[in-house]
C-alpha cells in the first residue's frame, strides 16, 4: 500500500515541484520506520535520535522548500498546507510533545492508538505534517530582502548609542535605543546590525524585566525580539550567533504561549546552531534549560553542556573529573590559553571581549547557579570561585555578587528550585538568568572600564569563516 501511495502521488504531480514531492514520500517511508520499528538499523545506528530524525529527513525537506519558494513555485504547496492545517492540528500536537520528550514509549504509543486505524493513512499524515513544518518553518521569514551594501549615518549613529548604552548597562535607555534603532530601521530595513541589534535590545528588555514591577505586555519584547532575529539571519545567514539567540528566544515564545509546536522546532533549531558554534551556542541553549526543574532530560543537558563548553575551549581533553581534580590550577590555565588562542571563535566564546568585557564572570556565576539548584553546592562554590581568575574581576560591577551566591548556597537550592511566574518576576532573589545580571552580567562596563574603551563598529564576530 505504501508503494501504491508513492506511485499515487508521482503521477498526480508532473510540476516542477516533483523533487519535493518526491522528498515527501521518503520522509513518509522513513519515518514510518523510525517510529514503528525502533531495531530499525538506522536508529540503532544514531547517536541522538532526536539528531538522527532531524539531520535525515526534516533538514533536507526544508532545503527543498527553500530553493522552491525561491523559484517562486511554493505557492499550491502553501495553499495545501493551510488547508489542511486545522485537520491535522491535534495529531501534529501530539506528534510534537512525542518527539519533544523522547519518551520511550513513543512507538509503542503511536501504534496502539493510531496504526490500528489504517497504518497508510497515518503515514500519509505523518508525513504531511513535517512538510507543513518544514515549509512553514521558512515561510514564515523568508523575503525577498538582500542586505545593505553601505551603512547610513543614522543606522551608524544608532549602533554607536546602543553598543554604548549596553555597556554602561543603561537598562532604562532602552526607550531611546530601540527609537534609535527602529527609525533607522525604517530607513533602511535591510541593515543586517540594526536589524540584529533589534532583536538583541528587545531580548535584554524582556531578560531584565526584574528591574521594573511586571508589566501586562513584557511578552511583546520575546515576541518582536523573535522576529527581528529571524530577519537577521536572511540579511546575514553567515552569523551564527543569531541561530542560537532566535532559536532560544523562539523557545521562551513556546513555553510562555504553551506552543508545544514552536518549542520543539525552536529547540531543532538550537541543536543546529550548535553544530555552527558550539562554544557559543551551547551557552544560548543551556542558559535557558538550565532553569527549568532539574529532573528534566532538558536541565540536564543544560547541565552537561556548561562542562562540555569547557572542553570545547580548551586544546586538551577537559572532563568533568579532570577539572574537579584541580579545579583552580586547571581553570586558571584554561583562561590563559583563551587570551592566547589564535582562534577568534574560541576567544570570543570562552574569554572576556569588547563585547563581553566580563563574559569570563558571567559564565562561571550561571554555572555555579546551575550547580546549586542540582544540589551540588560543593562544585557550585569552586565554580563561583573561578570567576575570581580573570583579573578584569576586580572592575566587574557585581564581583560582591559571588561572595553572596558563596554564603547563601545551601539555602538557595530552595530559593532557585521554587515555583514562580516568570513573566512576573516579583522576588530578586533569582537566577542570574531570571536577574537584572541576565545580559549585563557579561556586557556592563565599570565607568573606568568603560572610559578606556572605544567603539569598535564592525568587531562582532559574524562567520566561522573568519577564523581561516
Amino acid at each position: 500500500m505504501l508503494f501504491v501511495l508513492g506511485a499515487l502521488f508521482r503521477s498526480e504531480r508532473k510540476s516542477s515541484t516533483d523533487g519535493l514531492w518526491n522528498r515527501f514520500i521518503e520522509v513518509v517511508f522513513k519515518l514510518g520506520k523510525y517510529l514503528c520499528f525502533p531495531q530499525h538499523p538506522q536508529q540503532k545506528r544514531a547517536k541522538n535520535s532526536l539528531e538522527f530524525l532531524v539531520d535525515s529527513l526534516l533538514f533536507p525537506l526544508q532545503k527543498d522548500c527553500k530553493i522552491l519558494f525561491q523559484a517562486g513555485e511554493i505557492d499550491e504547496v502553501r495553499v495545501t498546507v493551510v488547508a489542511l492545517t486545522s485537520a491535522l492540528h491535534n495529531f501534529r500536537k501530539i506528534l510534537a510533545v512525542e518527539m519533544f520528550t523522547q519518551k520511550r514509549e513513543r512507538c509503542h504509543i503511536i501504534r496502539n492508538d493510531f496504526f490500528t486505524t489504517g497504518r497508510v493513512k497515518i503515514l500519509f499524515l505523518i508525513g504531511f505534517i513535517f512538510l507543513q513544518s518544514s515549509c512553514a518553518f521558512f515561510l514564515s521569514y523568508i523575503k525577498d530582502k538582500k542586505p545593505s551594501p553601505n551603512e547610513t549615518t543614522e543606522a551608524s549613529h544608532a549602533n554607536e548609542f546602543m553598543w554604548e548604552q549596553f555597556h554602561l548597562g543603561n537598562y532604562d535607555s532602552l526607550p531611546s535605543i530601540l527609537d534609535k534603532l527602529n527609525s533607522s530601521y525604517q530607513l533602511d530595513p535591510n541593515n543586517a546590525d540594526v536589524t540584529a541589534h533589534l532583536g538583541y535590545m528587545y531580548l535584554w528588555a524582556f531578560a531584565e524585566r526584574i528591574r521594573n514591577k511586571p508589566q501586562e505586555r513584557i511578552l511583546e519584547n520575546v515576541f518582536l525580539s523573535n522576529r527581528f532575529f529571524k530577519e537577521a539571519i536572511v540579511l546575514n545567514p553567515d552569523d551564527p550567533r543569531t541561530y542560537g539567540f532566535q532559536s532560544a528566544v523562539q523557545m521562551c515564545e513556546g513555553a510562555f504561549t504553551n506552543n508545544l509546536e514552536m518549542l520543539a522546532q525552536a529547540y531543532f533549531g538550537s541543536l543546529k546552531a550548535i553544530r555552527k558554534w558550539p562554544q557559543f551556542n551551547k551557552f544560548a541553549l543551556g542558559y535557558i534549560e538550565g532553569q527549568l526543574d532539574t529532573g528534566t532530560r532538558m536541565y540536564k543537558q543544560g547541565l552537561k553542556f556548561q562542562w562540555e563548553i569547557l572542553d570545547e575551549c580548551a586544546e586538551a581533553k577537559l572532563s568533568e573529573e579532570k577539572i574537579m581534580k584541580d579545579p583552580i590550577t586547571i581553570l586558571t590555565a584554561l583562561y590563559d590559553e583563551i587570551n592566547n588562542s589564535n582562534d577568534p571563535e574560541i576567544k570570543r566564546a570562552c574569554g572576556n571581549s569588547w563585547i563581553a568585557p566580563h563574559n569570563w564572570e558571567g559564565f562561571f556565576l550561571n554555572f555555579g547557579d546551575i550547580l546549586v539548584k542540582a544540589g551540588r553546592i560543593d562544585q557550585a562554590k569552586i565554580m563561583y570561585s573561578a570567576v575570581k581568575i580573570a583579573p578584569s574581576y576586580v572592575d566587574w560591577i557585581y564581583k560582591d555578587v559571588i561572595n553572596l551566591r558563596i554564603e547563601e548556597a545551601n539555602q538557595n537550592v530552595q530559593v532557585f528550585n521554587r515555583k514562580q511566574n516568570l513573566i512576573a518576576l516579583t522576588d530578586n532573589k533569582q537566577m542570574m538568568v531570571n536577574s537584572e545580571m541576565s545580559c549585563t552580567g557579561c556586557h556592563k562596563m565599570s565607568s573606568g572600564e568603560f572610559a578606556k574603551a572605544s567603539y569598535k563598529s564592525g568587531s562582532e564576530i559574524s562567520s566561522a569563516a573568519e577564523k581561516k
